[in-house]
């Protein structure tokens, strides 16, 4: 293959994020949470898409 794989678990992903950029990732991914629970209750979002908004926030900068 012309790429190499990388696989990360959310853990992984979360723990790079917070390590590239500190209490800024922090105190973004913690209020993403907080709307996600929000828009989860309202009917907005469900679960699975939340999942998938909080991957994007923990990719690596």
């Amino acid at each position: 293959m012309p790429w190499k794989s990388n696989l990360k678990t959310f853990s992984e992903i979360y723990e790079e994020a917070s390590k590239n950029a500190g209490d800024k990732f922090l105190q973004d991914f913690d209020k993403t949470v907080e709307q996600l629970k929000k828009d989860i209750a309202q009917g907005k979002i469900n679960i699975p898409e939340s999942t998938f908004v909080l991957i994007e926030k923990g990719r690596p900068l």
